[in-house]
């Protein structure tokens, strides 16, 4: 965790400094404390830039630039910094101007242990909610545009300036089963470690069409940060590769890369089947019964990794018995049923395309659009008009 403490006086830095590091060796919360200083306003806003904090302790009156100046500078380039204010003053509007910039709390000077403990528990709790929900956030948007629901070309979510990377990650015991249960292992302890409240990136777990899972990272510098994930995917699970993609600022350039890495990888369809593992008969059943489980959801955002998980298989077996069978990518079987059912949509009286795209669970009417006019050979609004 990251700890910025400003205040022009170095005998309550050093107070503070001295609790915080005495929590943390007690064990409070795991990982590395790192704890950086500032003396004045203008300092502490140039920290904030450089060291970026998750958690500032700074005091209201510091000489030029004020703690709460400072916290007005920063707080709309940095929204996800928890801020608790240190002051010797106790008057009224200074706590309710401190509360209107969402500070987290309000510590009147000489702080004790105690008090800076609990408001140390309050950071760690907002930063691991905050974390959960823009990973969840951010899972949602992947899930939607490799589902091809929506385009991040037409999200506002995909316009500031992060950095994407990614990797594959091959699970292959030659058994269904055992695949199944690492998938469901892998999940869940990545989801348990990105819900930290101190880690500086979203991250999303998808699958891509030939059954493959993938990380995808966003963050908003350019570090290395897949390094730590790959070298914690091989520290805790054995018999798991994965596969490193580039940084990209545009999130379909790094999906580009990873397909491509994936048929790179000469993927063999009944890699992880044992032969005698499924009959023909079972085979075709399974297949039946995921285009029965496509044909009514594909309103909403659903792949292959959905359907193999209610049909209670991994998603390299689905895909491959799916597309050996269908001849088609279970992906592309969904879209083609969108666009099936596109011109009946379309054709509704007073219905517009922006009603048809959400009757078809996508998102985004251009992404309909483009999707369409690629199927149908015209763009919705002329069929439309040719009705």
């Amino acid at each position: 965790m990251r700890i910025l403490i400003a205040d022009d006086e170095k005998l309550v830095r050093f107070s503070v400094r001295s609790i915080l590091e005495e929590i943390w060796q007690s064990g409070m919360a795991g990982g590395d404390l790192i704890i950086h200083e500032a003396a004045s306003g203008s300092e502490l806003v140039s920290k904030v830039s450089s060291f970026r904090p998750h958690l500032v302790f700074a005091d209201i009156r510091m000489p030029g630039m004020s703690g709460l100046e400072a916290i007005e500078t920063c707080a709309t380039e940095h929204p996800d910094i928890k801020w608790i204010i240190l002051t010797g003053y106790s008057e009224f509007e200074y706590a309710r101007k401190a509360i209107k910039l969402h500070v987290l709390d309000y510590l009147l000077k000489p702080v004790g242990p105690e008090e800076v403990n609990l408001s140390l528990r309050k950071a760690i709790e907002g930063l691991t909610a905050d974390r959960i929900i823009r990973n969840s956030i951010f899972e949602r948007k992947m899930l939607s545009i490799t589902s091809n629901l929506s385009s991040p070309e037409f999200d506002p979510y995909f316009l500031d300036q992060v950095f994407f990377s990614g990797f594959l990650i091959e699970i292959n015991f030659r058994d269904e089963d055992k695949d199944l249960r690492m998938r469901r292992n892998v999940v869940a302890e990545l989801s348990a470690r990105w819900s930290n409240g101190f880690q500086d990136f979203s991250a999303a777990f998808i699958s891509l069409e030939d059954g493959r899972s993938a990380v995808i990272l966003r963050n908003r510098s350019n570090d290395r940060i897949i390094d730590s994930e790959m070298k914690f995917i091989s520290d805790n699970f054995t018999g798991l590769i994965s596969y490193p993609a580039g940084m990209y600022s545009h999130v379909e350039d790094l999906i580009t890369e990873l397909i491509t890495k994936s048929e790179q990888l000469d993927f063999d369809p009944d890699s992880g089947i044992e032969k005698e593992e499924l009959s023909k008969m079972e085979h075709s059943l399974l297949v039946r019964r995921a285009a029965e489980y496509a044909e009514t959801h594909f309103t909403t955002p659903i792949g292959v990794a959905q359907a193999a998980d209610y049909l209670g298989v991994t998603p390299n077996y689905l895909s491959s018995v799916f597309k050996r069978d269908r001849g088609v990518s279970f992906t592309n079987f969904i879209t083609d049923l969108r666009m099936l059912k596109a011109p009946e949509l379309l054709k509704r009286p007073g219905t517009t395309v922006k009603e048809a795209a959400y009757d078809l669970g996508y998102q985004s009417s251009r992404h309909f659009a483009r999707i369409f006019r690629e199927h149908h050979g015209c763009s919705p609004s002329d069929f439309i008009k040719r009705i």
